[in-house]
């Protein structure tokens, strides 16, 4: 006898497949933990086992992954082309304790109060003398920096970065190294949060940062204070670029 499958019912099934199928891709998703205080096996799988740093979580992170960062200061490497390239369609949330014992704990996580430094002072020797790691203007770096701290170049608009402070950029290269000193983007549209882009320069242009042919890039809640650009942009410079902005200060 000739099955008869009804139009709905298959519908039905259809969707159940994707649905299961999103579930499952979802599960795989990832958390990762970063903290300069862990003293334990440094696979980032908790608190205790976290990367040492971030570029060891950048190199495993993939799509839908999370990166926790523990309060601290970052830097991106050694050399001055050296900067913090966001993992494609992950989120990078900075602002936690740390503390063992809290991973999946979101809600313990405050900006604020665990503040996140991602700095381009490679050579540690940048002025400090109030102790916070942040270069309030241009004028306390000293020696070589990295050129961009963070790079979000290709990025899609799954990407995040939240809960860090960006600083102590240093663009005086020539050609694109002279632009962009907090963060540089090339034809990428990340969500950018919750940030501060303090002290970071430019000699040509985008103090902070350098965006060109961003499309539906979000920034919200981002503070800009003390960056520098010897041309255009001392904070922004948009080239082609499609941004929406949230209390950006």
């Amino acid at each position: 006898m000739r099955k008869v499958y009804d139009r709905h019912s298959t519908r039905g099934i259809v969707f159940l497949l994707s649905f299961l199928l999103f579930s499952v891709f979802r599960g795989q998703a990832a958390t990762y933990y970063v903290s300069q205080n862990a003293s334990g096996m440094n696979d980032g799988s908790s608190w205790g086992d976290a990367f040492l740093d971030l570029q060891s979580a950048f190199a495993v992170a993939s799509t839908s992954d999370e990166v926790w960062v523990a309060q601290g200061v970052y830097v991106p490497g050694a050399t001055v082309t050296n900067s913090f390239f966001l993992p494609f369609e992950a989120k990078v949330y900075g602002g936690f304790p740390g503390t063992p014992g809290q991973e999946n704990m979101f809600e313990v996580r405050n900006p604020l109060a665990f503040t996140t430094v991602l700095s381009g002072d490679i050579q540690h020797d940048d002025v400090n003398t109030d102790g916070n790691f942040i270069a309030e203007n241009p004028s306390e770096i000293q020696g070589e920096n990295s050129f961009h701290v963070v790079n979000a170049d290709g990025v899609y608009d799954s990407t995040v970065l939240d809960g860090f402070v960006i600083t102590a950029g240093q663009a005086n290269g020539t050609g694109g190294n002279g632009n962009g000193g907090g963060l540089v983007s090339v034809e990428g549209s990340p969500i950018l949060e919750n940030l501060a882009f303090v002290g970071n320069m430019a000699a040509n242009a985008g103090g902070a940062m350098d965006l060109f042919i961003a499309g539906d890039m979000t920034l919200r809640n981002v503070e800009f204070s003390g960056n520098v650009a010897g041309g255009l942009g001392g904070a922004i410079r948009l080239r082609d670029a499609n941004v929406i902005m949230d209390g950006v200060l």
